[in-house]
Formats: C-alpha cells, sequence, structure tokens
C-alpha cells in the first residue's frame, strides 16, 4: 500500500513517499523549488506582514521604554588652569561623592591641541536627574564646544538651550558666557563646578516620527526574520528526510550487526572453554608472591586491613585470569596466537612480580621507571640509563633477565600448547563469568567497608600505589579541604635598565648532591663544620623538593618546583633570571660540573635553551664519579689562582660522589667501617635496601665515606681561597639538593615521601660582614638566590627573579617553607609545609595540580615525623589547631592564595 503526502509551502515543496513493505522500508525524497533566494524572501505573505508588524510595535515599545543608563559625550576646548574634570550625578537625594566620573585632561581623551573629548555613563543609584560638571581643579577657563546625550539615541543638545534652561552656577564659578564658539566657563577659585544638565529624564520622551521610524524598522527586521526561519526550517525538513532515510537504511544493517554479535556471545557463554593450568596456576602464584610484597610494604605488620587488601588483591588477579582463560580460548584452534596470548598473559605476571620488587625499593613501579628511561625519546634511552647509577653488573644483568623472562614464558607457553599429554581441564564460560560476577560484588563490599576497618592514610596509599586496583568508592585520605587560587610563579623578567651591584664579591655556590642535615657533624664534615664557624644558618633548613631535578631548579632558577615541568615543556626556555641579573651586573658565570646537567633537560632549564646564561661549563667525561669531583676541584683552584682581574665571578659547583652508589677513590681513606662493596665500585640496590634493614651500618658508613671526600675537596677549595687572599671577601654557600633515606620510613634513597630524612639539608651561607651564628626560622633552596642578591645590593630585583626571601632580611621572620614531593608524576600534588613547630601535610589535586582550586589538608606531623593529633582527634580539634599554628603560613604561601578561612 503506498501513501503520498503533500506539504506546500510559499517556498518550497516536500513530497514524502512511504513504501510499506515487509522489511520496512522507508523511501523519503525531498523536492526543492528553484528561485532566487532573495526574491523567495521578498514574496508577499499577509500573515508574515501582520505578524512582523506586531512585532514591530512589540520591540519598539520595549526598546524606547526600556530603563537603561544615561551616556553623554563632551567636547571642550581648555583656556586655562589645570584638570581633571569630574562629573556627579544627582538623582533627587543631592549630588554623592560616590556617583562620580573623572574627565582627565590626558593624552587618552586629548582630540588636538587643547581640545578634549570625554565619552561615558552617568552613575547614578537611581534615575539621574541633574549632571554638575567641574570644570577645573582651580581658576580657570574652558569652552564647552558640544553636548550630547544618549537615551534611546544620541541627542546634541543646543548650548543655546543648556544656557537658558539648564546652567546654573553652583560654587567659585566667575562667569558663563555663550559666544560663537561656545559656552565659556571661568573659575574664579578652588573647585568651581556648575549645573551643566537639568531634567535629565525629560530627553527620554519619544517623539511621534521617532516612534514610527522605530516601529518600520523593527517591523522589516521582523519580517525578514522570519522569513529567513521558514527558509532554513524547509532546508532542514529536507536535510532531515535525507537523514532519515540513510539512518532507516543503516538501523537494519545494525541490527544485523547486533543479532549477530549478540548471538555469537551467547554461543560464547554456553560453550567451555580449557583451562591450561599450568599457565593459570604459574600466573596466579607469581601474582600472589607480588601482592604479598606490595601489601606487606604498604601495611608493615599484619591486621586486618592488611589482611583485607591482599584479599582484595587475589580476587582482582582472579577475575582477570578468568578473562584471559575465555579470550584464549576464543582462538584455541589457531595456535600460534593461543601461544602468543598465552606468553602475553605470563608475561604480565612477571612483569607485575618486578614491578613489586622496584617499588619496595623506593616506591617507584616499572612504568614511572619506564617513562623516565624513554624521557626525551627513544634516542636518549642510553642517556638516561647512566643516570640510575646502576653497577655494571646490574647493567648486564638486568636486560638479560628481560631476556630469559620473554624466551622462557614463550617456551612455556609454547610446550602447554603444543604437548600437553593430559586430558584438558574444560570450564563453563557461564560458570566462570558467575564468578567475576561474585568477585566484582566481592570487591564491592570490601571497598565499601573499608573505610571502617582501615588506616584512611593507609587505604588511600593503597588505592593510588597498587597496580590493577579497581577503584569503586574514592577513599578519604584528608581531614578537609580549603579553597585557594594558584598564583603562576614563572617568570621570564628582564631588566629594563642598567643594573648595578653596589658590591661585587666572587661567589662560590656548593651544590652537595644527596647529603642530609644530620650527617653534617665534625667527624664526617670537618670542612663544614669550619665553614660554619665563619657562616650564617637557619634552626631548620629543607629542600623545596625532594628530588634532583626540584633541587636544583629550586636553588639556580629560584623557584619553587610546581611549574617545572610546564617551564620545562615551554618553548624560549631563557634559563634562571637571577643568573641573568647577575651577569647583567657585570659577573661572569662559571659552571663547575662533576655530573652530567642534562638528566631530565636541567641545563636547558638552569641556564637557557641557547645556553647563553654560564661564561664556562665543565665538558662531560667519562670518568668515574672521584675522578671528575677531583678535576673539577683541581680547576676551580686553579681559576681562583688566577683570579686577579676586576670581573667578579659566580661559581656554581656541582659534585658527584656522594650520589647512590656512594663512591670514593681507592687511594682515600677510608674514615668510617664497616662498609658495604668496595670505594669505587657500585653495590646493588637490593643489596643496599637489604643492607638498610639488616645491618645499615654497612650501607650508611659507605654513604658518610663518599661525605668525608667530597667535604675534603671543599675543603682543599676554601684553603686555595685563603691562600689567594680571597676568603674573606667571597661569599661561600653550602646546600644539599635533597636528603637521602635508608629505609627508616620503608624507602630507600629519595623522591618519595616527604620526611626529614628526604628533605633536611645542611644550607649554610658565609657572607661578608654578617654576624655568624644560628637564627631561628626555617629556610629553604629559592632563598639562596634573593641573599645573594640582598648581598651584593640587587635585593630591589629579589621579588621579580626568585619565589623567595632574603635571609639577611632581619624584617621577615622566615617562619615557614614549603617542599614538594616527585612521587609518580612530574607536576608534584604532595606537599609539605614545615615550621619550627611542626609540620602540615597537604594535597593540591592531583590530577590537575596546575589546575587546583583546592588544597586538601591530611594531617599534622612533630618535627621528627611522628604523627600529630591534637585534642582528642575530631575534625573540629584538628581545624581549631590548624586555624591558631598554620592558617597564617598557608596564607603567606607563595604559590597559591588562601580563599576561604578554616
Amino acid at each position: 500500500m503506498n501513501r503520498f503526502v503533500t506539504g506546500k509551502n510559499t517556498s518550497s515543496k516536500i513530497h514524502v513517499k512511504i513504501t510499506e513493505e515487509p522489511a520496512a522500508k522507508w523511501e523519503l525524497h525531498a523536492l526543492n523549488t528553484q528561485g532566487h533566494p532573495l526574491e523567495e524572501l521578498m514574496k508577499p505573505s499577509y500573515s508574515t506582514t501582520f505578524i512582523a508588524l506586531i512585532l514591530g510595535f512589540v520591540l519598539s515599545y520595549y526598546y524606547l521604554n526600556q530603563v537603561r543608563p544615561i551616556k553623554y559625550e563632551f567636547i571642550v576646548e581648555q583656556l586655562d588652569g589645570q584638570g581633571p574634570a569630574q562629573f556627579f550625578c544627582d538623582a533627587g537625594a543631592g549630588y554623592h561623592g560616590k556617583y562620580h566620573a573623572l574627565f582627565p585632561y590626558s593624552d587618552d581623551t586629548a582630540l588636538g591641541g587643547k581640545h578634549y573629548k570625554y565619552y561615558g555613563q552617568i552613575p547614578c543609584s537611581g534615575e539621574a536627574e541633574k549632571l554638575r560638571f567641574d570644570f577645573a581643579v582651580g581658576p580657570g577657563k574652558i569652552l564647552v564646544k558640544s553636548v550630547k546625550i544618549r537615551t534611546f539615541r544620541w541627542i546634541d543638545v543646543d548650548l543655546q538651550t543648556i544656557h537658558d534652561e539648564h546652567l546654573r552656577a553652583l560654587n567659585a564659578v566667575k562667569s558663563m558666557n555663550l559666544t560663537e564658539r561656545g559656552l565659556v566657563l571661568e573659575a574664579s577659585a578652588s573647585d568651581p563646578h556648575v549645573q551643566i544638565l537639568n531634567n535629565i529624564q525629560n530627553f527620554r520622551t519619544v517623539d511621534p516620527l521617532s516612534y514610527g521610524v522605530t516601529v518600520l524598522f523593527f517591523s522589516l527586521i521582523s519580517y525578514l526574520f522570519m522569513r529567513v526561519l521558514i527558509r532554513l526550517w524547509v532546508f532542514f525538513a529536507n536535510i532531515a528526510m535525507s537523514i532519515e532515510s540513510v539512518r532507516y537504511r543503516l538501523g537494519g544493517h545494525a541490527d544485523s550487526l547486533v543479532k549477530a554479535f549478540g548471538k555469537y556471545c551467547l554461543d560464547v557463554v554456553k560453550r567451555s572453554s580449557e583451562l591450561n593450568y599450568i599457565i593459570v596456576v604459574g600466573c596466579f602464584l607469581i601474582a600472589s608472591i607480588a601482592n604479598v610484597l606490595f601489601i606487606k610494604h604498604i601495611y608493615q605488620s599484619y591486621s586486618y586491613g592488611a589482611l583485607s587488601a591482599l584479599f582484595a588483591a587475589e580476587l582482582r588477579i582472579t577475575a582477570l585470569l578468568i578473562v584471559s582463560v575465555i579470550v584464549c580460548s576464543l582462538v584455541k584452534h589457531h595456535k600460534r596466537l593461543y601461544t602468543l596470548l598465552l606468553t602475553l598473559v605470563f608475561l604480565s605476571s612477571v612483569a607485575y612480580l618486578a614491578d613489586a620488587l622496584l617499588y619496595r625499593i623506593n616506591g617507584m613501579h616499572v612504568s614511572h621507571g619506564i617513562g623516565m628511561l624513554l624521557d626525551g625519546g627513544i634516542g636518549n634511552f642510553f642517556r638516561n640509563l647512566k643516570f640510575t647509577k646502576l653497577t655494571p653488573v646490574e647493567l648486564v644483568i638486568y636486560p638479560l633477565l628481560l631476556l630469559a623472562a620473554i624466551v622462557g614464558t614463550y617456551l612455556i607457553s609454547f610446550l602447554s600448547v603444543n604437548y600437553t599429554r593430559t586430558r584438558p581441564v574444560t570450564v563453563n564460560n557461564a560458570l566462570m563469568l558467575f564468578v567475576c560476577l561474585l568477585i566484582f560484588s566481592g570487591l564491592l563490599v570490601e571497598q565499601k567497608f573499608s573505610d571502617t576497618i582501615k588506616s584512611s592514610k593507609l587505604y588511600a596509599i593503597e588505592q593510588q600505589e597498587l597496580p590493577l586496583y579497581l577503584k569503586i568508592y574514592e577513599a578519604r585520605s584528608y581531614l578537609f579541604s580549603l579553597e585557594i587560587k594558584l598564583r603562576n610563579d614563572q617568570t621570564n623578567w628582564t631588566a629594563t635598565e642598567e643594573v648595578e651591584a653596589l658590591k661585587k664579591p666572587d661567589i662560590y655556590l656548593f651544590i652537595l648532591e644527596s647529603v642530609r642535615q644530620d650527617v653534617t657533624s665534625p667527624h664526617v664534615t670537618p670542612s663544614l663544620e669550619k665553614l660554619r664557624q665563619d657562616a650564617i644558618e637557619y634552626h631548620s633548613s629543607i629542600s623545596d623538593g625532594n628530588a634532583t631535578h626540584y633541587g636544583w631548579y629550586s636553588i639556580v632558577n629560584s623557584q619553587f618546583p610546581l611549574h617545572w615541568e610546564s617551564y620545562r615543556n615551554s618553548q624560549g626556555v631563557l634559563g634562571s633570571t637571577a643568573l641573568r641579573l647577575f651577569k647583567d651586573a657585570g659577573y661572569a658565570i662559571n659552571v663547575h660540573s662533576a655530573k652530567d646537567l642534562n638528566y631530565l633537560d636541567s641545563k636547558r632549564i638552569m641556564f637557557g635553551e641557547k645556553e647563553k646564561v654560564y661564561d664556562y661549563l665543565t665538558p662531560v667525561s667519562s670518568l668515574s664519579a672521584p675522578e671528575r669531583d677531583v678535576r673539577v676541584t683541581e680547576d676551580l683552584k686553579a681559576s681562583i689562582a688566577q683570579a686577579h682581574n676586576a670581573q667578579p665571578s659566580l661559581n656554581i659547583i656541582f659534585y658527584d660522589s656522594t650520589h647512590y652508589p656512594y663512591t670514593w677513590p681507592e687511594n682515600y681513606p677510608a674514615n668510617f667501617e664497616p662498609y658495604a662493596g668496595e670505594p669505587v665500585s657500585a653495590i646493588s640496590l637490593n643489596t643496599a635496601r637489604d643492607l638498610s634493614i639488616s645491618d645499615r651500618k654497612m650501607i650508611v658508613n659507605r654513604y658518610k665515606n663518599s661525605i668525608h671526600f667530597t667535604d675534603h675537596l671543599v675543603g682543599q677549595v676554601m684553603d686555595a681561597l685563603k691562600a689567594n687572599d680571597q676568603y674573606e671577601d667571597s661569599i661561600v654557600v653550602a646546600v644539599g639538593d635533597h636528603g637521602q633515606q635508608f629505609m627508616e620510613h620503608n624507602f630507600l634513597m629519595h623522591g618519595k615521601s616527604l620526611y626529614a630524612e628526604d628533605l633536611s639539608i645542611p644550607l649554610i651561607l658565609k657572607i661578608p660582614q654578617q654576624t655568624p651564628g644560628k637564627r631561628p626560622g626555617v629556610a629553604s633552596q629559592i632563598d639562596i638566590m634573593p641573599t645573594l642578591l640582598d648581598a651584593v645590593g640587587l635585593k630591589q630585583y629579589a621579588a621579580f627573579v626568585s619565589d623567595g626571601t632574603s635571609l639577611l632580611d632581619d624584617t621577615r621572620r622566615h617562619e615557614f617553607a614549603i617542599s614538594a614531593a616527585a612521587g609518580i608524576q612530574n607536576t608534584p600534588f604532595n606537599m609539605i609545609l614545615e615550621t619550627q613547630q611542626g609540620k602540615l601535610l597537604f594535597d593540591l589535586e592531583q590530577r590537575a595540580p596546575l589546575n587546583s582550586r583546592k588544597i586538601f589538608i591530611k594531617g599534622l606531623f612533630t618535627k621528627d615525623d611522628k604523627e600529630f593529633v591534637p585534642g582528642n582527634g575530631n575534625l573540629e580539634d584538628y581545624r581549631d589547631h590548624i586555624n591558631k599554628h598554620y592558617l597564617h603560613h598557608l596564607g603567606h604561601a607563595h604559590f597559591f592564595q588562601l580563599r576561604q578561612a578554616i
């Protein structure tokens, strides 16, 4: 049966033919009439015209009667006296200082010569009635040449009318005369003003001609608009029919596809899968060992929380293995593909175990390690590999282990597929999917009740750190949140004037790798102890980050590391603004480095994309770390002996021996015994971890020997300065880039946590004319460059080039410092605020730290990193304690602004 439906319109015709067939196939045809678009639009239509007239009247009434701000335009010529002028509005309650507008006689309002034009809006509390014009600040004379006022249109107010009907002298006016050139206003004393307009609301009156023109205008616009809408409606209706036709055809194909896919899925569910028990059992056992390592590292002891976490981890592994069995069974007739899939499953379990072994060393995952090795592209793989400081044995063993894992898992999979002698075990897929459903339900229940049986802190770590974690309920790891607004502390500031330092002492900045504060003692660092006698220190000194790249950025660039990654990824990096300022002041910038500063693009970040900041940089060498340190020291001593010219120098010295694996020369006496390994040869990370747990002195003595050697080199430089009579007049700074852990808090080395062992560093500053001794407060790495600028008389520039403040400034109390954790991403989110009394742990938003609108307060700790519970430990007690002891410091943080009180 066929049905025809015809729709008629003045501009087009639509024919729809619907054919009813068993397959429900519809054919739609859209036919457009031909004709010029403008002619089609302008064809008369009585109904459209009538509606357009109604709309014209309605819109005109709305437009002409709408209450809108009154604007004005004045053109004046200043004949004598001084500005600025002002306008005041009176809405019936007298003139008020709040409702005025300033009219500056300036370049912004100048038309040429002494002519000025001011265009503005009358500020008033209600409907403006009068406008007062304060045309000068004292005796003077102006010529008003034009006055316009706008209500629903611009009205050029006749100056004769203003003079006769509106103008009135109010204060200190000598004369008001209308001439051929305009209206002359002359003042006799200070603060002259006149009433320039009166009954302003009368200008809103609409004359019949204006009303008629407005109605005609809006009617024409409405008519054209409706005709365009009709045209568009027909156009889109035709397109919609074409789309509908295509949709029906595609719908038929989609229905067939869904039906076929549904039938296939049903068949898969009904059939059984062969369980390759060798692979499944092997994967389950390997993954279970990894789960035990992960949970043991996080929870440290057997508890209900640990058992619950282990149970959930085992369920996740079981579910993944069930899905793997079903997928592999689908391709079991293709033996090569089947073998490959089984290999991938088995290899994944091995990688999971490797991830657990790496995590228990320093909290790093395999994915993070691979990301570091591939930083900058595959071409930088081998360059980045040497930055890991792995031993030569490890560099050979680990690739061989990886190759053995790949080959071994493939062989096991190949044998299990091709040479199985026992009858295969089959399991119904429906049963396995039902088990997956039960597992999901178990995970749901486990996460639902975890907040009640687990420590919220450990539960949050579990969710964040465990791989394959299916997060259904978010662990609340914070006490409360505060709203903030982040500040952008990046700067490419450049001095626009000549920079002249008041003093020009030579500067020596020693950056000590991985040296923490509690190891610098008279026995370990005698040279630093001598330097301390002539230097200033603060009671607490911490690094602004817990990793090398953060430390270097904070010291040299003098910026908090929140923006390290965004700065690194930006184009046209200029390097340290503080160093560029020193260079502008006439300093030679010499970089004496035993380290390869290409690590994570640090050379570019510190010294600029085109490396224009420094004058000298030590060439990269393949020597051992102690040999490089010795060479750098000898070069520095030689430059000191030859430094008799007038140009001052800023020398930055990077030492490397104190980095893991903590080395020193064979011929240098070991002052701390016993120690693990040999002086120059490295020890493995696993050995270092095991020793840190079982016999800590073996690895700590090794660490102390390397620091003693580095301190000896610093002492040689100090002796060279004294021998050349330069010590007294030179500035010397010794600072650690970050601390180091030896499993005190279940981690090795650094980069993961924010404990004192990670952050507490030496920060020693010998500055001429400064009284030596310890000062109260907290200092950090970003304070070094402002302090050096202050010491040479460039303190006024510090705020432009640094996030820190001068440690010589007695007006600042230096009550706190903030540190960031490198953790699992390059833009940090986990931070700690340290004061002399304690520490406050908080987070930014992890997914997008640079877009954070909140900080999340996580906990309080004492100076020795013990958790502090105020009062009874309820939320109000925490709020009160933080409000009293930490809120002031949060309000003065250099990279965000608090927008909410506690």
